[in-house]
């Protein structure tokens, strides 16, 4: 709501002497009454303002404190006329005429206080206007002032909020740059140190393969030297024997001395790399080398493939299923005839089988069932135990 709208005066009023000059004398007082109530297009002159404070300077058309105007005032609210008469003529005009309504239009005393009791009402009805409006106007003024300090109140705060968003922003902003050089510093470091590491570690690696390719060079310059002594030397096995007793199905222990050695010769590496040949087989070295005073440098072998240590199965007896549903049919065997002072369990989970075709490298457990010998035990799988 703009402040234009409580800046208009208050509602007119006029007095009794107001009337008599606005109608002229001999007016009667329903006249002046009824020129009080028409609109104001038909007012020959202006309404007075009564918006104006005590203290201030009043409007020219506005009444005195005494509720009259001056004689300035009425001047300046009369049309002028386009022509001007002589003064003379205009007094005796207006002399006649208040001559003429003085003899002819007086009212009544009755008329006359009936009317100063409605003009009464009228005038204490038009102070009540009068005050309610100056209230009305002030409370919205207040009203008014009151939104205008809270948007006032809302757009500091606004202006407020913006300076500390942009005092925090820059804040965020200066230590993310710091968190960003610090980063980029730890980074460098970082690149560098792992530079560092990198080249220590080709440095070394590259030493470490000299290294061994020295060592290397070396120990095949030692080999091909023993190779040659050996030949020399001519060494072989001698005095190969067995053991009496058999460590697996198809295998057996063999000791041999080695033969030829010379005082110049390595005995230990000597025996390492001197090769032998047990039922066809050529090994390369033994599994281990010793050096006895009395019998000289044994080498030790374990041959796979010893026929007298052959074992085999008698017979093959199929049982029920290992459980209802379970797919599995058990299968028992018995170990054939084992020598004195043999291991029989190793020997009989060392041996195989051939059942249905498919052969299983050794049972899933070898029993001693005394008299009767060690059996082996299967589970195979069989569609008949689904």
């Amino acid at each position: 709501m703009s402040m234009s709208s409580y800046t208009s005066s208050p509602p007119p009023y006029y007095n009794d002497t107001e009337r008599q000059w606005l109608l002229g004398p001999g007016s009667s007082n329903h006249a002046i009454y009824s020129s009080h109530l028409a609109p104001e297009s038909q007012q020959p002159i202006k309404r007075p303002d009564m918006s104006s404070e005590p203290g201030q300077e009043s409007h020219p058309d506005s009444p005195r404190p005494n509720g009259r105007h001056s004689r300035r005032s009425r001047s300046r609210s009369v049309d002028k006329p386009h022509t001007r008469c002589p003064i003379w003529v205009t007094m005796l005009l207006l002399t006649l005429v208040g001559f003429v309504g003085f003899y002819t239009g007086q009212p009544s005393e009755s008329e006359h206080n009936h009317i100063r009791e409605r003009w009464e009402a009228e005038r204490q009805n038009h102070e009540i206007e009068v005050e309610k409006w100056h209230k009305d106007r002030d409370a919205r003024l207040a009203q008014e002032t009151g939104e205008i300090d809270r948007f006032k109140r809302e757009e500091h705060n606004l202006v407020v909020r913006k300076q500390e968003m942009i005092a925090d922003y820059t804040l965020k902003e200066e230590r993310w740059l710091q968190k960003m050089d610090s980063y980029q510093a730890k980074e460098k470091d970082i690149i560098r140190r792992q530079e560092e590491m990198e080249n220590l570690y080709h440095a070394k690696e590259q030493a470490w393969r000299q290294k061994i390719a020295s060592f290397e060079d070396e120990w095949q310059r030692m080999i091909d030297n023993e190779n040659r002594k050996r030949e020399r030397a001519r060494l072989y096995w001698d005095d190969i024997q067995g053991d009496e007793y058999c460590l697996a199905n198809g295998r057996k222990k063999y000791t041999a001395r080695l033969a030829n050695l010379t005082p110049s010769l390595d005995s230990m590496e000597a025996c390492k790399f001197t090769s032998i040949t047990l039922n066809g087989v050529t090994y390369d070295r033994p599994i281990s080398c010793e050096n006895t005073r009395s019998h000289g440098v044994r080498g030790h072998w374990i041959a796979d493939n010893e026929g007298i240590c052959a074992a085999y199965w008698e017979y093959v007896k199929i049982k029920e299923c290992t459980a209802p549903q379970s797919g599995y049919r058990r299968i028992e065997s018995k170990l054939g005839v084992i020598h004195a002072g043999e291991n029989a369990e190793i020997i009989c989970l060392t041996t195989p089988l051939y059942i249905n075709g498919q052969m299983y490298s050794h049972p899933m457990a070898c029993p001693n069932w005394g008299a009767h010998g060690f059996w082996g035990i299967w589970n195979v799988p069989d569609d008949q135990c689904n």
